[in-house]
């Protein structure tokens, strides 16, 4: 069976929380969020994870909605605003929290894009 590799999916939850907040839908799709938070201990930020975040961002380009991979946004202050702005926190707290099988409390899970944020991943590779 094929799959889709850990950082593919890594990279794509990054622009699906990027593409639901510049959509005004952050309702329903906190739980990326969670899955930041998981993939961030599995997923090295490294040269190879730089370069596929330039190929997957200017493959999501070629997409309408994928908003947050357009030339005219920046990624990395997109997602500190919504760190920052606690987007995603009510639904978290109202869907996300219910639906897992540990305790996640939404600062926690968020403090993980937050590092991704401070990482270099949006550095040249």
């Amino acid at each position: 069976m094929r799959v889709q590799r850990l950082e593919r999916t890594f990279l794509d939850k990054l622009f699906a929380v990027g593409d639901y907040y510049l959509d005004g839908k952050v309702t329903e799709h906190s739980r990326h969020i969670y899955d930041l938070y998981k993939l961030a201990d599995r997923v090295e930020i490294d040269e190879p994870l730089k370069t596929l975040f330039k190929q997957v961002r200017e493959e999501r380009r070629g997409h309408a909605a994928c908003h947050s991979a357009q030339e005219n946004v920046d990624l990395k202050a997109l997602l500190q605003k919504i760190v920052a702005e606690s987007a995603y926190k009510n639904d978290y707290e109202a869907i996300t929290e219910n639906l897992l099988f540990e305790k996640v409390p939404y600062e926690t899970a968020v403090s993980a894009l937050q590092k991704i944020v401070d990482s270099d991943l949006f550095s040249e590779a």
